[in-house]
């Protein structure tokens, strides 16, 4: 199973970085390194990921308004202007593991101070 889902993507990221070397006109590599998968286990496992994945383009620093973002947060505060990306029921039952809504804006904030700490973005 594990050679399956490291060959998937393989395939994946070698597609992917055709399809975007012919639209912007370039070549050479758009990710670093080898594919790699951890198992994750725990209470705030899956809030902790998806708060690292959904804040990611705000410790790049990068503008929904002057960029392609595509994150799930806005799925998740209702915002999303777009087309979804996410399943509701799976939204919910991230948001309900974190003691609703409100909870999980608070998570948000913890875990981006966290987040830019591991990194000395601040």
């Amino acid at each position: 199973m594990d050679s399956a889902i490291s060959n998937f993507m393989r395939r994946l990221g070698t597609s992917y970085t055709v399809f975007f070397n012919n639209q912007e006109k370039r070549t050479g590599r758009l990710f670093q390194g080898k594919f790699k998968a951890t198992h994750l286990s725990g209470d705030y496992a899956l809030p902790s990921v998806s708060s690292y994945v959904n804040l990611n383009y705000k410790h790049h620093r990068i503008t929904p308004e002057r960029s392609l973002v595509k994150t799930s947060l806005f799925e998740y505060l209702g915002t999303e202007l777009g087309e979804s990306i996410c399943k509701k029921e799976e939204i919910n039952q991230i948001i309900q593991e974190i003691d609703g809504l409100d909870g999980y804006k608070n998570y948000l904030k913890q875990a981006s101070i966290a987040f830019a700490d591991n990194k000395n973005i601040f």
